[in-house]
């Protein structure tokens, strides 16, 4: 038995703004009960010990949040390269009014 009707593709393909033929339907309706039954099969697996993950497992892999080098070190090589500047800022075109 199908889990995904000819109405289910239709709204799917309404909500994702992509225009399907109705000649689609059978292929497409084939394609998603496939996925739809692989992902429960997915769901249905049991696993022992070995892939889990345990909190005291867990590390922040992550880097302090700390300033790389002293504010403003580099900020006179950064306008020298700008092609205008005014009061220590870089200096561009307005395009928004």
């Amino acid at each position: 038995m199908s889990k995904i009707d000819e109405q289910t593709i239709k709204t799917l393909s309404d909500l994702s703004r992509i225009e399907v033929a109705s000649e689609e339907f059978s292929a497409l309706q084939k394609d998603l009960d496939g996925i739809l039954n692989y992902v429960s099969e997915l769901q249905s697996v049991e696993i022992n010990g070995s892939n889990e993950q345990t909190p005291d497992l867990l590390i922040n892999v992550m880097r302090e949040d700390v300033a790389p080098h002293k504010g403003g070190v580099y900020s006179e090589d950064i306008l020298s390269q700008a092609p205008k500047t005014k009061d220590g800022y870089i200096s561009v075109k307005k395009i928004l009014g």
